[in-house]
Parts: C-alpha cells; sequence; structure tokens
C-alpha cells in the first residue's frame, strides 16, 4: 500500500488504514526503526515469555514446582523398559 506523508504540526506522519487501527487497537503503541532503507512499523506487543520469571520466582518461593507431577516422578512405564537404555 502506498501512503503520502502528512504535515501535523512542524512534525510529519503516516495515516495508517483503519484496519491496522482496528487489528492493532487505536491506543497501541507501534515501533519504528529502519532496516535496509525500509520504515519497518510494527505494534509492540508482549515478548515471548513474558512473565516467566515473576511466575517462577512465585513457585520457588512456595517450595512448589507444578512441572514435576509427584505421584509420577518416581514410577517407570513400559518405555523405560523397553525403549530406553543406559
Amino acid at each position: 500500500m502506498r501512503r503520502k506523508l502528512i504535515a501535523i504540526g512542524k512534525s510529519w506522519g503516516i495515516r495508517l488504514p483503519r484496519a491496522l487501527v482496528e487489528k492493532w487497537g487505536s491506543d497501541a503503541q507501534l515501533e519504528i526503526r529502519v532496516m535496509g532503507g525500509c520504515l519497518i512499523v510494527a505494534p509492540v506487543g508482549k515478548m515471548p515469555r513474558a512473565g516467566w520469571e515473576e511466575s517462577f520466582q512465585k513457585i520457588k518461593a512456595a517450595g512448589e514446582n507444578p512441572l514435576l507431577d509427584k505421584e509420577d516422578a518416581n514410577t517407570e512405564t513400559e518405555w523405560d523398559h523397553t525403549e530406553w537404555t543406559w
């Protein structure tokens, strides 16, 4: 899609199509960067795994580990006997 620069006071801007505003939200924060002569505009989203560190710290403080099923932690399966080689 092509857009023209528009004057906004003493600055310049680009009008975004309604579809992008509806997708990102009118209050979205945007990251703007230049790569290889291209202007890239993208919404600032949550980083992958955002908040995981805080969650792990809470689990540690509570002495819990929901990633391990305590009942099955030491239970052998058929796979242990037929497929696993030490």
